[in-house]
């Protein structure tokens, strides 16, 4: 039965302490354990770079993985384009059978900044950051500001009326829906 290690650091006390209140020669009992103990570490070095290896394999098989995927993602990307252009282009919005099919759908409104600088500060949202360590009892000081534009204010806006935002227009693309 092997022997594990805290057994071993055991009985190494255990006999460093019975040799020195008996006073008796224990080296060869030593040596035994000491070879023990190598062995042991041998074996658990061997292991860690058994170990160590596997996870470098894995490490590579899961790039080279990645990598696949990667290419399938964009080859998908490519035929959907393709299948877009040729709706677009045949002036269609729905092709298929019943075992496949393919429409165009409009997206929801997005808005595109044009200017950050020009849009009105009703369309401006502002975000306080700053360390907790600084935070003062009454937010006194000079925190630094992020501004940042307003997009669903903007988005909201157009939804129910014409406007022109200064720096700012929305718009509509069209994404293909597969069935």
């Amino acid at each position: 039965m092997p022997i594990n290690l805290y057994d071993l650091s055991e009985q190494y006390k255990t006999l460093i302490d019975f040799a020195e209140e008996e006073d008796v020669d224990i080296s060869e009992t030593l040596l035994g354990i000491a070879e023990t103990l190598d062995k042991r570490m041998e074996n658990l070095v061997l292991s860690v770079k058994t170990l160590e290896a596997q996870e470098e394999m894995l490490y590579l098989e899961m790039k080279r993985l990645k990598g696949k995927k990667d290419a399938i993602t964009n080859h998908v990307t490519r035929i959907k384009q393709y299948m877009k252009e040729l709706l677009e282009a045949s002036g269609r919005t729905k092709a298929g059978s019943t075992l496949g099919s393919v429409n165009l759908q409009n997206s929801p409104l997005s808005v595109v900044v044009d200017d950050e600088n020009v849009i009105p500060s009703d369309f401006m949202k502002a975000t306080l950051t700053m360390q907790l360590n600084e935070l003062p009892e009454e937010l006194s000081g000079h925190p630094s500001l992020k501004l940042a534009v307003d997009k669903k204010a903007i988005i909201d806006l157009a939804k129910h009326d014409e406007f022109e935002i200064q720096g700012t227009h929305v718009e509509r693309n069209q994404h293909l829906r597969l069935r």
